[in-house]
């Protein structure tokens, strides 16, 4: 299993972490509006739709396919806090993280008998704990180790909205592994849509934002591409292994990844000390237990 995982865990972490972190920090602090939200979809749902002829063959039941259109419509509110949250820090950013794998995980456990794929309950727990502990400490601020409290309290219904959406995104890659890939993009990106169009609808005129000029549209058609791509990787993740082994390790890297960036490209000042670094190795250790403990 680790074989066929390590493919697309570096796939995701290039993509996810690395590039696209990259690019909507780039654009985010000009452009984390509801209108951009709106033209992003716009951009993903054109180019979903090019796989069409795929589509239709592999069409689940009309119940899964209105589960799969409301999952990615919360997508899309998931989305756009995480912008509100990179907006302010891509740092602050990585508290995202742990929230998403426990509520994953949990669900896993809860109605896919994920429990048949655990060695070890012992190495699981631990290692899941090591991860979420690396991920809150990670996420703090300054040397000291303390959050910034008006910042985070800002920041924290943003965050908690983001966790729990995302893990049940999680989740649902994980439930509808057996659906392809093509209808399941297809049908997420028509929920993100229509998602997306509901945030502008209910927003004022200061969310919503300027009309956007041909630059900035071309900036988010690029991010577009790269949010595709993401999904699509993701579902080729979730489809080879259980949320017990994925979610732990793409909590850490989510999180590493974007406070390296953090700290080294954009100077977020603090985010890398020494207790930063005991925490990255008390995360990659609380990986390897999740690996040794899931097969």
């Amino acid at each position: 299993m680790l074989t066929y995982f390590a493919v697309p865990i570096l796939c995701r972490i290039v993509v996810n972490d690395l590039v696209l972190t990259l690019a909507v920090k780039q654009s985010i602090q000009t452009q984390a509006t509801s209108r951009s939200l709106v033209w992003q979809y716009v951009f993903g749902f054109a180019l979903v739709c090019l796989s069409f002829p795929w589509v239709i063959p592999g069409m689940p039941d009309p119940l899964s396919c209105l589960c799969i259109i409301a999952i990615g419509a919360s997508g899309a509110f998931a989305l756009f806090a995480m912008w509100k949250v990179m907006a302010v820090s891509v740092g602050v950013s990585s508290l995202c993280g742990p929230l998403p794998a426990v509520v994953s995980i949990v669900l896993g456990f809860v109605f896919l008998d994920e429990s048949q794929h655990v060695r070890s309950y012992g190495l699981l727990v631990s290692g899941l704990i090591l991860c979420v502990l690396a991920a809150l400490r990670l996420g703090r601020k300054g040397k000291g180790g303390s959050y910034k409290k008006d910042v985070l309290l800002g920041l924290l219904p943003w965050v908690i909205w983001v966790g729990v959406i995302r893990g049940g995104v999680g989740f649902a890659l994980r439930f509808y592994r057996d659906v392809p890939t093509a209808s399941y993009v297809f049908l997420g990106y028509f929920g993100a849509l229509l998602g997306a169009i509901m945030v502008y609808s209910f927003c004022g005129a200061q969310i919503r934002g300027k009309p956007l000029v041909p630059s900035q549209k071309k900036v988010l058609f690029a991010i577009a591409v790269l949010y595709v791509l993401n999904l699509w990787i993701n579902k080729w993740l979730h489809a080879v292994a259980p949320l017990s082994l994925a979610q732990p390790v793409l909590l850490v890297t989510g999180t590493l990844v974007p406070l390296l960036l953090g700290t080294f490209y954009y100077g977020d000042k603090g985010l890398l000390g020494k207790q930063a670094l005991i925490a990255m190795g008390l995360g990659i250790v609380g990986m390897l237990f999740v690996v040794l403990a899931v097969h």
